[in-house]
């Protein structure tokens, strides 16, 4: 069958799609304007009271060092509060997923030393929990 007819049937047997008009009321649109916030790190809202207060000062320290009356010079001034806020809150989802492979790491270590394990046995087991490598040859912990 040719391309342009195999991408024509598919077309024709795909059922138009019921056109969504997302929640209604107020408190179902404030809950859906979070849906994809996970840690908020790329979110370009503010997202607490206070991160709004670091912006504020950020911004107001930044307009006191750069008095201006040009309003590109002002978008740049509030793009940079912002901007540094949300850095912040990257480098501080670094900092707590750091710690917690750190805590994990610790805690595989100690069941692996309880439980007695030579050093390649505990390496494979410890990079299997940490989800890494799995692949390795002649395992007994190899996943299929």
């Amino acid at each position: 069958m040719a391309l342009n007819q195999k991408s024509k049937n598919i077309s024709q047997r795909a059922k138009p799609k019921k056109n969504s008009t997302g929640p209604i009321s107020e408190s179902g649109k404030a809950k859906s304007s979070k849906n994809a916030i996970v840690h908020g790190a790329t979110s370009p809202r503010l997202l607490n009271d206070a991160e709004q207060n670091k912006y504020d000062t950020l911004l107001a320290e930044l307009k006191e060092s750069y008095p201006t009356t040009n309003p590109l010079i002002r978008i740049q001034l509030e793009r940079i509060a912002k901007l540094n806020v949300q850095l912040e809150r990257i480098q501080n989802t670094i900092d707590v997923q750091f710690l917690r492979s750190r805590a994990l790491s610790r805690g595989y270590h100690e069941l692996a030393r309880h439980l007695d394990m030579d050093r390649e046995t505990k390496s494979l087991a410890l990079n299997l929990a940490m989800g890494i490598g799995g692949k390795e040859k002649n395992s007994s912990f190899r996943k299929d």
